[in-house]
């Protein structure tokens, strides 16, 4: 139904403007490669895993408690850079508190059309976002399953639902069948379970 970006932010104080000249400085000054996080475990966790990899920075990752605590010690400046969902972000960067240098998305966000994506910003494979569907249990009559997604389909096209989708931060999407959810969810864990799995992390 609808997708929600990741995002790269820094302090509106920040001299950094965009991805390169942030990690410029954060290579000349280890310090400033750290990164905060929300929350372990989690799709931004390994993001941020792939995205220190990938820049080959000896940044580490600062977990939080939330998003909350996160943005009050980066407006603060106890951590150099943070990354979150689009909507953590999305009031502080339009009120000027926080700069984000990059989204996550295939395409750049409904919300900051302004952001880049991570691809435009030079890591083309740094793409991911968390998607929200709809389930039912496995002996839900097919017939019923089309009948509801075709009612769907059709919310998902209303202007004023697309609309308050995206003032909440999220990029509204078509709606699709079963077949391509699993698709997508088969497709997300290929992508993603060697990232996991050389981070060596496990969960509690």
């Amino acid at each position: 139904m609808a997708s929600l970006q990741f995002g790269l932010a820094v302090a509106a104080n920040s001299p950094h403007k965009t991805v390169a000249q942030y990690l410029a400085a954060a290579r000349a000054q280890a310090e400033l490669a750290d990164i905060g996080i929300s929350l372990l475990g989690s799709l931004l966790h390994f993001l941020a895993v792939e995205f220190i990899a990938q820049a080959k920075t000896r940044g580490v990752i600062v977990p939080y408690k939330g998003g909350a605590p996160m943005v009050t010690d980066l407006l603060g400046g106890q951590i150099p850079a943070a990354m979150d969902a689009s909507t953590t972000f999305m009031e502080f960067h339009r009120a000027g508190k926080i700069r984000v240098l990059a989204v996550s998305g295939e395409q750049r966000s409904n919300t900051m059309p302004e952001v880049p994506t991570f691809a435009e910003s030079g890591f083309p494979n740094l793409v991911a976002s968390s998607r929200y569907a709809i389930y039912v249990r496995n002996d839900v009559a097919a017939e019923r399953v089309e009948q509801w997604n075709t009612a769907l389909h059709r919310a998902l096209s209303m202007p004023d639902v697309q609309a308050k989708l995206a003032n909440a931060g999220y990029d509204p999407l078509p709606g699709s069948d079963s077949a391509a959810v699993v698709s997508f969810t088969q497709k997300a864990a290929s992508r993603w379970l060697p990232v996991i799995r050389a981070s060596g992390f496990k969960g509690s």
